[in-house]
């Protein structure tokens, strides 16, 4: 009887992302009202009501406007005027003259708004200095901010970058405001604490700061249908730098964002009243809300992005998901990425928890998904969902059957640079990536970020990797000299030259073999190395002072020297080959 083998082909379902994508809207109308009641006792000569209100600029315009009150349409003993905070927010001033009852108010307007890319510049000096809330002086928030490096958008990005990855979302503290100190502590918040935690450590890197407030449209951080009230920060250089770490945006604000007021934290005031009149009268003013619907929108993504997959049909070890993302601006971003989903979750571990990345025109970000134990006789397709915040969704199919695993050794010629350093790495036959998007095959020359990194190599689901450290001084450069190629158990010269750029005690060490000495400028230092078998094809060096350390290696080609027995070895293994081959097809 003939035996058949039936290959199994599970296919799992596509993951689901949040319909709503508010980072691609490009312009937008919406409809504001803002109403409330005010009651009115005793004999009132005059009743002041001060309003935030939407703001007008080059991206934000008012295109209907109506007041009314008890009465109607405001006019008569009701009328109003526009005036101005000491921090340059336009309110509207509704005053009342020897009203008699309760006053119920509306205003009722329509309002464009276009995607920011730039914003007007306000140096008060409010917006450079500590309040309750945002404590710029503080050492612990002087700590981190100092780590930010680079041009303006590289700090504003990395802080914004920092607090969407380690602030963790929670309603709950929708109507508390945490002070900078109490955030880093609590590690928890609301669009408040995010921005007021980004306005602390850019004041203190002496950046003139606000937080912005007004209402946005839900995206994936709200949930329901309706607008809700929210906070971001304008940085005042340059042409101005817009930042939503709540929302992953750097560089741009979608159009859903309504801008009401500028002030030098969270803490804001929507209205005030002020009232004269004899004898004994009262005024107190109720409720003030707002009600925020959209009329009409349209979309224009603000960059685009492909993504594939490294290797298809993988079998064990790691899957590897490269995404190109270009604009034509500097912005921070969010990749939502998300595997298909099994029985027991997410099919694909995803290692690399959140893609929050920021870039100027293009960059590469590569995720690393874990494999888990398959079945021999089946074949697995899993789609990727990739949503990229300020573009659209793609899915990419993943294949999993049984077949060649794969190997890879990563090599490089620093562990330690300086920003901007060149860095060699090297794996034969693999990919290699960095986190900081740089890709190659075999070879890759990077450029070292302001910041600690990988570089990885990959290959048929084998991945190595190896941690770089970016330091902003160093006391050696280190270079590794060797032949390109060994034989088993013979020795070959290995050559580390250490060129000093601070005279000190420097130690190098590759194996066993350890020599120290006192390095003024240049020295050699000579060892040998001695491969064990075909694979034992890395010469790795440690190269330390006190204070300093960095390996060097270099990957070579290690034969086996021919002689007659090994000769002869090939010519049988050969043959024994393939026999073993013609007996199994009989078997």
């Amino acid at each position: 009887m003939k035996k058949f083998l039936f290959l199994l082909i599970i296919v799992f379902s596509t993951p689901a992302l949040a319909d709503i994508n508010p980072q691609t809207v490009n312009n937008m109308r919406a409809q504001v009202n803002e109403f409330g009641h005010i009651d009115v006792a005793g004999n009132v000569n005059n009743i002041q009501l001060n309003l935030t209100m939407p703001q007008e600029d080059v991206y934000q315009r008012i295109e209907s406007f109506v007041v009314s009150d008890s009465n109607g349409i405001c006019a008569g003993s009701c009328s109003y005027s526009f005036v101005y905070d000491n921090l340059g927010n336009k309110l509207l001033s509704i005053n009342w003259k020897n009203p008699i009852n309760n006053i119920d108010f509306s205003v009722n307007l329509t309002v464009s708004v276009s995607r920011r890319y730039t914003v007007e510049m306000k140096t008060y000096s409010e917006f450079l200095k500590p309040t309750n809330l945002v404590q710029s002086t503080n050492s612990e928030i002087a700590s981190l901010a100092s780590n930010a490096r680079g041009t303006d958008f590289d700090k504003v990005a990395y802080l914004s970058k920092w607090i969407n990855e380690n602030i963790r979302f929670n309603t709950v503290y929708s109507d508390v405001n945490l002070p900078a100190t109490e955030i880093l502590q609590l590690k928890v918040g609301v669009c408040k604490e995010f921005s007021n935690l980004l306005v602390s450590f850019l004041r203190n890197l002496g950046y003139y700061s606000a937080v912005t407030v007004g209402y946005v449209y839900p995206g994936r951080i709200y949930t329901g249908q309706n607008f809700q009230p929210h906070g971001w920060t304008e940085v005042y250089t340059g042409e101005g730098i817009l930042s939503d770490p709540t929302w992953a945006e750097v560089g741009y604000l979608d159009a859903t964002h309504i801008k009401f007021a500028t002030f030098p934290d969270s803490k804001w005031t929507f209205s005030s009243i002020y009232s004269t009149g004899f004898g004994s009268f009262t005024v107190n003013l109720k409720s003030t809300n707002v009600s925020v619907s959209l009329l009409n929108y349209s979309e224009d993504p603000v960059l685009s992005f492909t993504s594939k997959s490294l290797e298809d049909n993988l079998w064990k070890g790691y899957a590897i998901l490269k995404t190109d993302i270009t604009s034509d601006r500097c912005l921070l971003t969010k990749l939502d990425i998300r595997s298909c989903n099994s029985d027991t979750g997410e099919f694909l571990e995803k290692l690399n928890k959140d893609n929050v990345t920021y870039f100027c025109n293009n960059k590469s970000v590569f995720t690393i998904f874990k494999i888990p134990d398959l079945e021999r006789n089946r074949q697995y397709t899993c789609p990727i969902a990739i949503l990229v915040y300020g573009s659209s969704q793609q899915n990419i199919p993943f294949s999993f059957s049984f077949g060649e695993e794969g190997s890879t050794q990563l090599s490089v010629d620093k562990t330690a640079a300086l920003p901007n350093e060149k860095i060699s790495a090297s794996a034969a036959n693999s990919y290699i990536f960095t986190d900081g998007g740089g890709y190659g095959f075999g070879n890759l020359e990077t450029s070292a970020p302001y910041y600690d990194f990988n570089i990885y190599s990959y290959n048929k689901g084998a991945l190595d990797q190896q941690k770089i450290s970016v330091v902003l001084s160093k006391p050696f450069d280190a270079f590794l000299y060797s032949n390109d190629t060994a034989y088993v158990g013979k020795s070959i010269s290995v050559i580390v030259n250490v060129k000093s750029l601070q005279d000190s005690q420097v130690t190098v060490k590759i194996g066993n073999q350890v020599e120290s000495d006192y390095v003024s400028g240049s020295k050699n230092f000579s060892f040998n190395f001695t491969p064990q078998s075909k694979d034992d094809n890395l010469i790795q060096a440690v190269v330390s002072t006190n204070d300093f350390s960095t390996s060097i290696s270099k990957q070579i080609n290690v034969l086996e020297e021919l002689n007659a027995t090994n000769f002869f070895g090939g010519i049988w293994k050969a043959i024994t080959d393939f026999f073993n081959w013609i007996f199994s097809l009989f078997k």
